[in-house]
């Protein structure tokens, strides 16, 4: 990425960790730094729908890792189970 992003809640900054570099990036991106589709696929030099293509199999899967962890609580995992509604 090129810059820090500080992830304040422990279980969805373990959950993100799990994900390959390309997907966190578009996650980190998208919701952290504000970025949108287009922007991300020109700093990652990908096309926009494989951008939304990661970003939606990452929330998938973010989604599942803190369901099957649900002691994390006061995680709000209401973005990661809407996420086809992106």
């Amino acid at each position: 990425l090129g810059q820090e992003v500080e992830v304040k809640n422990f279980m969805i900054a373990k959950a993100l960790n799990r994900l390959p570099e390309k997907q966190r990036n578009v996650i980190l991106m998208y919701y952290y730094l504000e970025m949108t589709e287009t922007e991300i696929a020109e700093q990652m030099d990908l096309g926009q729908s494989t951008i939304n293509y990661h970003k939606i199999n990452s929330l998938k899967d973010l989604a599942e890792f803190l369901e099957v962890h649900k002691e994390a609580k006061g995680t709000d995992i209401t973005c990661f189970r809407n996420y086809r509604s992106f």
